[in-house]
């Protein structure tokens, strides 16, 4: 079964000290010194003073961690920043050659058994625990294209071939890539290069209140424990942006994490956990008449980050990683707090193994309403960064029902088109491949070649293309080959 499959490929990885930081350096050189009160019970909203030990560990605004070491090209083998090459030193394949060659035109719908919320949990989950900043300075990298010099933040654009099935057609040799942000942007320059979570790296709910205090402030209303929130047609909404949707120029949300308007699956999860929230703090009110606001506000915080911990652990994951896996590893009968592990995120878990769901991401939505009858399909990508359509009439009931009453994606060896062409469009482009996103993304940020985390996995190294049978099947093994 997959269960068990999934079971036997981390039988291996019991150990919790078997995954060690690497990259120490930060915490040593560069952490900033914080005040504590432990007898405050509540987080912090930045996720600083969770352990006595090492206040600093999960906090924004510090570094991923890597399990392995980072990988890169430059300064005698020991790579600090440039993006690896291959074994003969030769550039690695485009991003986008991979794509098309692994991925375009195969298997391209395999329905699964569970529906389109398992999908949007993820990104929800993982917006709570990764935001990777990119250097956005407004720059359209291609215009370096064959240029001597480019600046960092280019110097990663990917290259398109010029018979490519889609992008040829509109004579686009060049995807537009921008490198992300290190510990240098934030006065900490570090080597190998090392790179930034401005999110809490804790499952708190810091995407619906944020992650730090300036953020918070702006959210809630300070009355009755209460998030701030509007009435459209009777129905509550988060608070609107200052910033408008460059497409549209219609109006976007204002919530806890900036990626909250990406699509309409996670805009409605924001409001749903506004709604949730606003609805823990009336009822805690009315049966503690007392209480300040203050105290509201944060047993009602509490209470929404243990629901999103609660429905991760016990029905994600399960899911995810296999029932008896997630209970016997994951869940197992070990409750008290150790001081010595670093609760961060992993590089390699936020650019590299949790953008499988990318696979599954849905290429349109269904809005059913109350009888059951879908009155209405979107494509996804039609609504990037623009969340309006969920306050007309009954859409967002319709699109609830719609993600949870409509089959998922399977994971299979092809991403829906829409996703792997058109990501990101507008009405002025054609939009950008979200796979070759993260293949470059990967590369970006340093993530060790396959074989390395295939001994971290305790996996023996692959000598030969032939030795990778044991996890790949053949005719994938082929195309990797032959790239």
């Amino acid at each position: 079964s997959d269960d068990q499959f999934v079971q036997s490929q981390h039988a291996v990885i019991k150990n919790k000290d078997h995954f060690a930081m690497k990259n120490r350096e930060y915490f040593d050189q560069c952490a900033p010194i914080v005040s504590c009160n432990y007898s405050d019970i509540y987080r912090t909203s930045n996720g600083t003073c969770n352990n006595p030990n090492n206040p600093i560990w999960g906090s924004s605004n510090t570094p991923f961690i890597r399990l392995v070491d980072a990988h890169y090209s430059d300064v005698f083998f020991k790579g600090i920043s440039k993006l690896r090459t291959s074994s003969d030193g030769k550039p690695l394949p485009s991003a986008r050659e991979i794509q098309v060659k692994l991925f375009l035109n195969k298997q391209i719908r395999i329905p699964d058994k569970n529906n389109q919320l398992l999908m949007q949990w993820g990104q929800f989950v993982a917006h709570d625990v990764s935001n990777l900043a990119i250097d956005t300075n407004g720059e359209d990298c291609c215009v370096y294209k064959n240029k001597p010099w480019v600046s960092r933040a280019c110097e990663a654009t990917i290259k398109i071939p010029i018979d490519d099935p889609i992008y040829s057609k509109y004579n686009t040799t060049c995807m537009k890539f921008t490198r992300a942000m290190t510990s240098y942007n934030y006065s900490c320059p570090l080597q190998p290069l090392t790179f930034i979570d401005d999110a809490s790296h804790f499952i708190d709910g810091s995407q619906i209140y944020g992650s730090n205090d300036d953020v918070v402030s702006k959210l809630r209303s300070f009355t009755g424990g209460a998030l701030i929130s509007v009435l459209d047609n009777n129905q509550e909404f988060c608070p609107r942006s200052s910033f408008k949707s460059s497409d549209t120029n219609k109006y976007l949300y204002s919530s806890g994490d900036s990626r909250a308007n990406l699509n309409l699956g996670i805009a409605l999860f924001h409001n749903m956990f506004l709604r949730f929230h606003n609805y823990v703090a009336f009822k805690l009110k009315s049966e503690n008449s007392l209480w300040s606001d203050e105290k509201l506000y944060q047993e009602s915080r509490r209470f929404v980050g243990a629901i999103i911990q609660h429905i991760t652990y016990t029905q994600f994951l399960p899911i995810i990683l296999g029932k008896n896996y997630t209970t016997d590893e994951v869940l197992d009968d070990n409750n008290e707090y150790d001081p010595t592990v670093n609760p961060s995120t992993s590089q390699e878990f936020s650019t590299g193994a949790f953008r499988v769901l990318h696979n599954i991401v849905p290429a349109q939505h269904r809005f059913i309403d109350s009888n059951s009858t879908t009155v209405q399909i979107v494509n996804v990508t039609d609504w990037i960064n623009c969340p309006y359509l969920l306050q007309q009439g009954s859409n967002y009931d319709q699109l609830l029902r719609g993600l949870l009453c409509t089959e998922g994606r399977l994971s299979q060896p092809s991403y829906n088109p829409l996703i792997s062409n058109l990501m990101f469009h507008s009405n002025n482009s054609i939009g950008v491949d979200l796979l070759s996103y993260d293949i470059q993304r990967g590369r970006d940020t340093g993530l060790p070649p396959y074989n390395k985390m295939r001994q971290l996995c305790g996996l023996p190294v692959a000598k030969s293309f032939e030795d990778l049978s044991d996890i790949i099947p053949t005719d994938d093994i082929y195309d990797l080959e032959t790239l």
